[in-house]
């Protein structure tokens, strides 16, 4: 009975969205060609040199080499394997929902039990270190708060992290791997599949939450505040540059900002449950969002006392 009440939700929404195409074109395609440019400008640089090296890099088993330096490190703080604190690197490098992706990944190469991956999507969501130094700082004007972001975003998923830990000694059981050989052109073709596709799942929810944002906006004439947290919501990147436009406090726009990257927007959790399918509970992920954004920002606070 829940599940039709849910089609029915969705498909309603599907047709006044498609109604909407033709009482608003100019506003649709401004809203497409703005998803577009925040795409091409902000997204793609930081995401594709990263998302097809990293993806190299499993393809010619670096994560086994990398594993064995994290290895007594990664075990003994969150009693799980060495080659968990390749994607706990990756990820903190590259920013979501490269987490996502690479658990996948080793997932699938055996690399990885479903055990840890469901307790690593828990916590491998950090933010680009580059958007919120860069993006982040032309709303806010102000790069010591954006440290402080930085900082309080990166804290709260570690004690994430440590909350949720398994108890020691539970995933100490090897699993087989069978290491292949490599042939660069192959791997290089098959990580470049793999970059777009992905990369073709965040263009195409960016442009999603896009429009659905600016439909809400114009059919409920919302006002400028709500229509920051509307954008937020939806997608922390037009949120986060949405708040140049507005004239509020700046531990107010921090907190904001703070909210919309610990939570990751809608359209981050599109693109997470697209990549995790049913092979990871998206569940666990949501979970690891909410306490993100309550810890983070506690610690946000503090910061600034």
């Amino acid at each position: 009975m829940l599940k039709k009440y849910k089609d029915f939700f969705i498909i309603t929404n599907i047709l006044i969205i498609i109604v909407s195409l033709f009482l608003f074109p100019t506003l649709i395609k401004r809203q497409i060609l703005l998803s577009l440019n925040v795409f091409i400008t902000i997204l793609f640089p930081t995401f594709f040199p990263m998302f097809l090296f990293t993806n190299l890099l499993i393809e010619y088993n670096t994560v086994i080499i990398i594993s064995k330096y994290l290895k007594p490190f990664i075990e003994k703080i969150f009693h799980v394997r060495g080659e968990c604190g390749y994607i706990i690197l990756i990820s903190l490098i590259s920013g979501f929902p490269s987490g996502s992706k690479n658990i996948i990944s080793l997932l699938e190469k055996n690399l990885i039990t479903v055990t840890e991956a469901n307790y690593l999507i828990t916590f491998t969501h950090f933010s680009n270190p580059l958007f919120i130094l860069n993006v982040v700082n032309l709303s806010l004007h102000n790069k010591l708060i954006c440290l402080k972001i930085l900082l309080a975003h990166f804290l709260s998923n570690f004690i994430i992290a440590y909350l949720l830990r398994p108890k020691k000694n539970t995933l100490t059981k090897e699993i087989s791997f069978k290491k292949q050989k490599t042939n660069f052109s192959l791997s290089l073709n098959k990580s470049l599949k793999n970059t777009y596709n992905t990369l073709s799942l965040i263009m195409g929810t960016t442009i999603f939450c896009f429009l659905v944002s600016a439909l809400i906006i114009k059919i409920f004439h919302l006002n400028n505040f709500t229509t920051i947290i509307v954008n937020g919501l939806l997608d922390l990147t037009l949120g986060t540059t949405s708040l140049k436009n507005i004239s509020i406090p700046l531990i107010t726009k921090s907190i904001l900002i703070l909210t919309f990257i610990s939570f990751g927007s809608i359209s981050v959790h599109l693109q997470v449950a697209s990549i995790l399918e049913k092979k990871v509970k998206y569940t666990n992920f949501l979970y690891g969002r909410l306490l993100g954004i309550i810890i983070s920002i506690i610690l946000f606070i503090i910061m600034l006392l």
